[in-house]
């Protein structure tokens, strides 16, 4: 919540994170010709000035028993004030970051001098193929503010960005009236090149240039990025550019807890580490909203498809406010969020938000869909978890065994995932040398929760520091392992992906996360090069079974494919240690999941050695798969965990 300043004028109030203000200075600048200095000042409030929901007398009274049945971090409680606000949910405080309410201007200030005519803003519509696709035409509507009515020429230059190719042009002269107004052009590009996700082709980009002359003159200019490509989705299953496309996704939070300091050289790692081990979707979680415009930037040049949620995160047992005034900031806040970013074409679609009902929160998930509707042309999914996606943490919260994960039946999982510390080089980044050993009140305040820790972990790995970050990365690799492989063998009965909760976190933190603050890579981080290769040979057996040396295994193996083309004259070979187990032909066609071979073969050392099955051609190994082979937890979930995480699903959904 601020104001701005020009000197001594007021030049607007405003609140939300995710609009940008524009504001028109000149009426207060002086015309004698003369240079003249300027203050430019933004005030802003802080969290004790905040305005606050004002929930009914009967909410009010709910405040108290419903925060005795969801015990936990005050901010993730029914009726907390944060719900007011439009600004990342996350930092009110959450289960892998500090409370820290940000408070600044974190996506830039820029002074921008033009003529009489201003381009606001610009909208490449849906483009339309000729025959033999060898041009392409849409429709590019700009925004204009005009001063005063005037006669104007509006130049379009399209040309390629990073590729060899052909562009367009486009000139028009138009009649303008005064005040803000829209211009639809018409633009044919001569032999397109689409955008493509990383392992379907190139990402080709385009760069359109907009400019407006009057009189002859310059009056104002704006470059847009695109990409030309087509996306839609149905029962979870995306299509892009006509091909069927099996998300291999992560869950991104923001990448720091202060979102205006992460330069774009950050997020280029994390985004290059996440394609160098196969993901290609990031689900943008609702409790961080947007990010800064690099991180988008650099999704369009690699390739990446990103699932976008809107900044509604959390609000399990009641709902956001219901009221005119925050109904208008949700669309004032939404909308400049979709009308930014609907040039990107890594932008797969827009998702209301994180757990919470859409039945208690219709009136506001209904603008968001309309705004989406008239704003854009990409799906949208009402909240996550929905009717056909999961957030599935009876593994972890619920304390259920990690083969639970082998049983997963939704069309999209797209939360679960388990704990686990860091290297301990990034520990001793943020623990005090005292601190390190055993687990104490410093490790809780970095948000580990000791005793599932010790839950998922075998005894062995309690003994020391270096142990237990061993077991405790093994365990949650094994549990992502085991949910990842589930989801893209059920790629055969029509799922459409998969996402890790979590790859990233925005503080040193003991979290769920992949990669930690400092960029280090956990276990799983490395074993998505397996699970998430575009090529995969999985194994499913019965993870109850526990086999001593000699005994039979017996597995069904799978031979995955995402990619467009096909593989033939392929072998696959299980091997355990240097032992070979069985070998066998098999090819893969392309988009294809299929269960190749049933397997009955006998383990010479038991579950002492890992299994390791891999997929030549030829000469050239084109994929492998790891299968440590644990001793089977034969435990059960406690009953009321079990029942209350099942509640709380539903209490999400509907």
């Amino acid at each position: 919540v601020g104001t701005l300043w020009l000197n001594e004028h007021l030049l607007g109030w405003h609140e939300g994170a995710f609009s940008r203000q524009t504001i028109e200075i000149t009426p207060f600048a002086r015309a004698d010709g003369e240079p003249h200095s300027y203050r430019v000042g933004a005030r802003l409030w802080g969290a004790n000035a905040w305005p606050q929901p004002e929930w009914r007398w009967w909410e009010r009274l709910l405040i108290g028993p419903t925060r005795l049945a969801q015990p936990g971090k005050a901010s993730i409680r029914p009726y907390h004030p944060r719900l007011r606000l439009l600004r990342p949910p996350m930092q009110a405080g959450w289960d892998f970051a500090p409370a820290l309410a940000a408070i600044g201007l974190w996506e830039g200030v820029r002074l921008e001098v033009t003529g009489p005519v201003r381009v606001a803003a610009v909208r490449v519509g849906e483009w339309r193929f000729a025959a033999g696709d060898e041009s392409a035409s849409a429709d590019v509507t700009l925004l204009l503010d005009v001063a005063e009515a005037t006669r104007a020429t509006l130049r379009l230059r399209c040309e390629p960005q990073n590729f060899e190719g052909e562009g367009g042009e486009a000139i028009v002269e138009r009649e303008l009236a005064q005040g803000s107004q829209r211009v639809t052009v018409p633009l044919t590009l001569t032999r397109p090149q689409p955008w493509h996700p990383w392992e379907q082709g190139a990402p080709n980009l385009y760069s359109l240039k907009t400019s407006v002359e009057v009189e002859g003159r310059l009056s104002s200019t704006l470059t847009t990025q695109f990409g030309i490509r087509t996306v839609t989705m149905e029962e979870m299953r995306l299509t892009v550019n006509g091909a069927p496309f099996f998300a291999r996704g992560v869950n991104w939070v923001p990448a720091d807890i202060l979102p205006g300091t992460v330069p774009r050289e950050r997020y280029r790692a994390l985004l290059e580490m996440a394609r160098e081990r196969g993901v290609n979707l990031l689900r943008v979680w609702g409790g961080g909203g947007r990010e800064r415009r690099d991180f988008y930037d650099l999704c369009d040049e690699l390739g990446l498809l990103v699932w976008q949620e809107f900044p509604f995160a959390c609000a399990f047992l009641d709902h956001y406010p219901r009221d005119a005034e925050f109904l208008r900031l949700a669309e004032q806040e939404a909308g400049a969020m979709v009308r930014e970013l609907r040039h990107h074409p890594s932008l797969a679609l827009w998702c209301a938000g994180n757990e919470f009902s859409y039945q208690r929160n219709r009136s506001l998930v209904d603008r968001l869909q309309a705004l989406v509707r008239d704003h854009d042309c990409r799906p949208f999914l009402r909240p996550s978890p929905g009717a056909e996606d999961r957030h599935n943490w009876h593994v972890w919260h619920g304390q259920a065994p990690a083969r639970e994960y082998a049983e997963e039946t939704s069309a999209f999982l797209s939360e679960f995932g388990l704990q686990a510390p860091p290297a301990r080089a990034s520990l001793e980044r943020f623990l005090p040398p005292d601190a390190l050993w055993p687990p104490n009140e410093l490790w809780a305040f970095h948000h580990a929760d000791v005793a599932k820790l010790r839950h998922y972990i075998p005894g062995d790995a309690l003994e020391s520091l270096d142990a237990f970050i061993e077991g405790s990365q093994a365990a949650q690799a094994w549990g992502v392992q085991v949910a990842i492989e589930r989801m893209r063998r059920r790629k055969a009965d029509g799922a459409g992906g998969v996402a890790v909760w979590q790859w990233n976190e925005p503080w040193p933190a003991i979290s769920w996360a992949l990669v930690d603050y400092f960029g280090v890579p956990k276990a799983a981080a490395e074993g998505l090069r397996q699970w998430y290769h575009p090529l995969l040979l999985s194994l499913e057996w019965d993870l109850r079974e526990a086999l001593a040396p000699g005994d039979v295994l017996r597995a069904g193996l799978w031979a995955i494919n995402d990619l467009r083309t096909p593989f033939e004259d392929c072998e696959a070979r299980l091997w355990q240690g240097e032992e070979p187990l069985w070998w066998g032909p098999l090819h893969l066609p392309p988009h294809s999941a299929r269960r190749v071979a049933d397997l009955a073969v006998p383990l010479p050392y038991g579950m002492e050695q890992p299994l390791r099955v891999e997929l030549w051609q030829g000469q050239t190994l084109l994929a492998e798969n790891h299968y440590p082979l644990h001793a089977p937890d034969l435990r059960e979930p406690p009953a009321l965990l079990k029942l209350y995480r099942t509640l709380a699903e539903l209490v999400m959904r509907w």
